[in-house]
C-alpha cells in the first residue's frame, strides 16, 4: 500500500518555481527472498519513504531536484531492515540561441537487487538508462552515482540540424561487502553531425574511457563510429555507419581486445502515431587470451500509439543483438555476447482504469569468463492503476522473473513477487508570471540528432 501525499506551489517570473513534498508506504510481497534455487523463503516488505521535488523551468536555464530516503521493514528479518535514499538532479542552461549545457546527476543507496520491469519502455523511450543484465544475489548494501555533463552547439543552414557535442561522464558503485567488486570510470566523448545539403550529411563519434576496478584489470576504452546520413523525407532517415571498440587492460592481462562493426539502417518517425529504428550490421572480435567472437548486431525499436474515443495506449517492442562490455554492473563479466526481445503494452482500459503487460528475454554469453557462461533471464509482469479522483490512485503489480544460468549449474529462479500500492495526492498551485520577462527571454532551438543510432550495440 502506498499513501502519498503531494502538495505544489508555483511562483513564475520568466520562468516557475514548483515544490513538491510527498510520502509513500508501500508494501511488497515475494516468494524468493533470499533468491536461491532451494529453500525458498518467502517475505513481506514494508517501505515508508518521504520525499520532495523541486522545479525550476526557465526559459533559459531551468533544474529539477528530488530526494526520497525511506525506511525499509521486513517481516521475518527485522534485523535487516535499513534506510535506502534516492537523489537526482538535472540542470540546463542555454548559453547561446543555439548552445546548451546540461547536467545531471543520480545517485542510490539500496540493498534491493536492482532489477528492472519493463524492459522495453526503457529501451524504447529512455535508452540511455542502464540495464545492469548480471546477476545481484544477496540483498548486501550498495550504492551507485553517475554524473553526466553535455555541451550541445547546433549551427548550419537546414534547420540548425549540424551539431557539434561535448561530454564528461563519471560514475562509480561502491558494495558494502566483499560479495562483488566496486568499480570507478571517466568517459570522455565527443561528436560532430554535419548536413552539407539538405537531404545528405555525416556524423563522427568518438569516446575515452578509464575503467578502475579493486581487484580486476583497469582498462583504457577507446571507441568510435563514423556514418553517412540520408534523408529520403520528413519521415524518414536512413544511415550506414563503421564503428570501432579497443580495450586495453592494464595489469596481469596486458592486451587489447578489439572489435570491427559495420552497419546499415534507418529511422521512421510520425509525431503521435509511430517510431521506428533499425539497425543492422555484423560483428568481429579479436582476443588474444580466447578465441575470436562473431556475430550478427541489431538494434530495433518500435512504438505505436493508438486511441479510440477516451481509451489511449500504445505498444512498444525491442530487440538487440550483438556485443557488449559488461562492467558496470553487479558483476564484472567483461565482453558479452548476446541477444534480447522485449514488449510492452499500455491501454486505458476504462475512464479511470489503466493497465499494462510486459514481457523480455535476454541470452547472454561471456566468453572471458572460465569455464564459460551463459545466462538467459526470463520476465514477465502487469500493472493495473486505477485514479478515481485527481488526488488518489491504487495500484496492483505483478512480475515474475526466472534466471537459468550455468555459473550455477541448475535452474535459478531469481524472483517472484507481488506487491500492491495505494497513492494518495493532494496538489495545490499558484502562479505570478512576468511576461516581459518572458517576452524576452530567447528560445533554445532544437532539432532532432540521430547522433544516438549506432553501430556499436550498448545494452
Amino acid at each position: 500500500m502506498v499513501l502519498t501525499f503531494f502538495f505544489t506551489t508555483s511562483i513564475s517570473f520568466a520562468y516557475q518555481a514548483t515544490f513538491t513534498p510527498r510520502i509513500s508506504v508501500s508494501e511488497e510481497y515475494t516468494d524468493n527472498y533470499n533468491q536461491t534455487h532451494k529453500n525458498k523463503e518467502d517475505e513481506f516488505i514494508t517501505r515508508v519513504t518521504p520525499g520532495f521535488t523541486a522545479e525550476l523551468p526557465g526559459r533559459n536555464i531551468g533544474a529539477d531536484i528530488s530526494y526520497d530516503f525511506g525506511y525499509v521493514m521486513h517481516d521475518s528479518y527485522s534485523e535487516r531492515n535499513y534506510w535506502t535514499h534516492s537523489a537526482r538532479f538535472a540542470g540546463w542552461s542555454n548559453l547561446g540561441r543555439n548552445t546548451r549545457v546540461d547536467l545531471t546527476d543520480s545517485f542510490v543507496y539500496t540493498k534491493d537487487p536492482d532489477i528492472q520491469d519493463d524492459i522495453a519502455n526503457i529501451r524504447t523511450t529512455t535508452p540511455d538508462v542502464p540495464i545492469d543484465s548480471t546477476i545481484r544475489r544477496g540483498r548486501e548494501a550498495h550504492y551507485s552515482n553517475v554524473t553526466d555533463l553535455k555541451l550541445k552547439h547546433q549551427f548550419g543552414r537546414f534547420g540548425k540540424a549540424s551539431s557539434i557535442r561535448l561530454g564528461y561522464i563519471y560514475r562509480f558503485l561502491n558494495n558494502e561487502g566483499e560479495t562483488y567488486e566496486d568499480n570507478k570510470g571517466h568517459t570522455y566523448s565527443t561528436g560532430l553531425t554535419y548536413w552539407f545539403s539538405p537531404r545528405w550529411g555525416f556524423d563522427v563519434n568518438a569516446d575515452y574511457t578509464r575503467a578502475e576496478f579493486d581487484v580486476s584489470d583497469d582498462r583504457d576504452i577507446l571507441s568510435g563510429n563514423v556514418g553517412m546520413l540520408k534523408k529520403f523525407n520528413p519521415k524518414l532517415q536512413g544511415h550506414i555507419r563503421y564503428s570501432q571498440t579497443n580495450v586495453h587492460y592494464n595489469g596481469i592481462t596486458a592486451e587489447d581486445d578489439r572489435t570491427y562493426n559495420p552497419s546499415i539502417g534507418f529511422d521512421y518517425t510520425v509525431p503521435d502515431d509511430i517510431s521506428l529504428s533499425l539497425d543492422i550490421g555484423y560483428f568481429k572480435n579479436d582476443f588474444e587470451f580466447r578465441e575470436g567472437q562473431s556475430g550478427l548486431t541489431g538494434i530495433g525499436k518500435l512504438i505505436k500509439y493508438f486511441r479510440r474515443g477516451y481509451r489511449r495506449g500504445s505498444w512498444k517492442l525491442s530487440a538487440l543483438a550483438g556485443y557488449d562490455y559488461s562492467i558496470w554492473g553487479a558483476e564484472n563479466l567483461n565482453f558479452e555476447k548476446f541477444y534480447e526481445g522485449a514488449g510492452s503494452v499500455t491501454y486505458m482500459l476504462t475512464r479511470l482504469l489503466n493497465g499494462t503487460l510486459y514481457t523480455s528475454y535476454r541470452h547472454s554469453d561471456y566468453p572471458d569468463v572460465i569455464p564459460e557462461r551463459r545466462d538467459k533471464t526470463t520476465s514477465v509482469g502487469i500493472d493495473l492503476a486505477i485514479q478515481p479522483y485527481p488526488w488518489i490512485s491504487f495500484e496492483l503489480n505483478y512480475d515474475y522473473r526466472n534466471v537459468d544460468s550455468s555459473m550455477t549449474l541448475i535452474w535459478l529462479t531469481v524472483v517472484k513477487r507481488k506487491k500492491a500500492s495505494c497513492p494518495t495526492v493532494f496538489q495545490r498551485s499558484l502562479s505570478w508570471i512576468d511576461s516581459k520577462a518572458l517576452k524576452e527571454a530567447e528560445p533554445y532551438v532544437t532539432t532532432v540528432d540521430h547522433s544516438d543510432i549506432r553501430g556499436l550495440v550498448t545494452a
